[in-house]
Parts: C-alpha cells; sequence; structure tokens
C-alpha cells in the first residue's frame, strides 16, 4: 500500500471505533474541511481501509441519503488473507506455471463481471477498470510506448515473495485491452518498490 498522508492518518484516528461516520461528522470532528474529507475518504475506500456503509435507521427515512463510512474489518480482512495465500501457495501445483497467471485472471475477471474475450479498452479505460478494482493507476507516456503506473496494488501482502500476481496483471491487461503488457523489473524500479510499471509490448 502507499504511505498514507497526515490527513489520512487524521480520519483513521477518527474512524477507529465500530460506529459509522458521515463526512459532514468527520470534517467537524477531525477539524478539516468536507471536500478534503471527502477526497481523503474516497482515496482509502480505494485503498480497502475502509469502507462505505448503509445505516438501517436512515434506511427507512425519505429523502437523500447520506455516506456512511466505517474501518474495515481487520478479523474478516486476516481471514481473506490467510485464505488467498494458502489458494496462491497451492495454485503452482496443479497447473503449469504458464497456465495459472492466465487462470487467475479469467478467475478474477469472471468475478468481476468483466471478462469478455473480444474487449479492446483505451488506456484511460484500463486506468478507471484499475481504480474501479482498488488499484491507483495513473498512465504515462513512455521511450517505447505507454506506461501503466500503478502506485497500489490491492494484494502486495497477499504473496510478496512470489510473481505470480504480477503475471497475473500482465493478463489481466491483456485480456482487457487485447495488447501484451510486460512489468518492468529493472534495478531501480526494484530498489524503490513504491510504484510497478506495466510497459505495451508492441
Amino acid at each position: 500500500m502507499t504511505e498514507l498522508s497526515s490527513t489520512e492518518q487524521i480520519l483513521l484516528n477518527c474512524i477507529r471505533d465500530e460506529r459509522v461516520h458521515s463526512p459532514r461528522d468527520l470534517s467537524i470532528l477531525c477539524c478539516l474541511n468536507e471536500p478534503a474529507v471527502r477526497y481523503h475518504l474516497r482515496k482509502l475506500t480505494r485503498f480497502g481501509i475502509i469502507q462505505k456503509c448503509a445505516d438501517p435507521e436512515l434506511c427507512i427515512k425519505p429523502g437523500r441519503k447520506p455516506d456512511l463510512y466505517r474501518l474495515s474489518s481487520t478479523s474478516d480482512i486476516q481471514t481473506s488473507l490467510l485464505l488467498c495465500r494458502s489458494i496462491l501457495a497451492h495454485i503452482e501445483s496443479f497447473q503449469s506455471s504458464e497456465d495459472s497467471d492466465t487462470t487467475l485472471a479469467e478467475w478474477f475477471l469472471t468475478s468481476t463481471g468483466d471478462f469478455n474475450k473480444n474487449q479492446d479498452l483505451s488506456i484511460q479505460e484500463l486506468v478507471s477498470w484499475l481504480d474501479k478494482n482498488h488499484y491507483v493507476a495513473c498512465w504515462e507516456a513512455g521511450r517505447s510506448g505507454p506506461e501503466l503506473v500503478i502506485s497500489n496494488c490491492p494484494y502486495r501482502d497477499l504473496h510478496p515473495a512470489s510473481d505470480l500476481l504480477c503475471r497475473m496483471d500482465e493478463q489481466l491487461l491483456l485480456k482487457l485491452s487485447g495488447k501484451s503488457w510486460r512489468k518492468n523489473n529493472d534495478a531501480t524500479q526494484k530498489a524503490t518498490r513504491k510504484k510497478c510499471r506495466f510497459v505495451m509490448v508492441t
């Protein structure tokens, strides 16, 4: 995960209980302006640290419902991590290494409802898809062509010693755009580990 800003740390300190909070409540509680609170709440939601939720009491009342947020359940996250690590640790023993990344990509796309063999997303559409699925992405014009820059890998903690998930990302980009992508593994990239770059292979 990327480093959190001081504002995001303040927000998290205010949300560290079981209650739900509206952006307005948090702006008062944290002494921050509401637009800034909304911006950082969206970012923390993309990271999976907090989640939107509904208040049953508000749902029965007429009128527009405010957005409400709460901290993601730590126990839920840990249980999910354990299950995913177990699956990833064994998947390559059941399939050849070349097929496991493709299978994972197809499973992922099927679960998101985006599995379509005739996809041909543009670069900007790829960035939107990545952001929707909790990556934090942008694109840049590289020396040899377009580069996708990912500053948050939503499953970085799942299998840090394996490149299987990076290969899965390459397959995801291929299936979504119809073009081949290769992760940039140069020395400076390994040294920083802050961002991942995927280069379009022409």
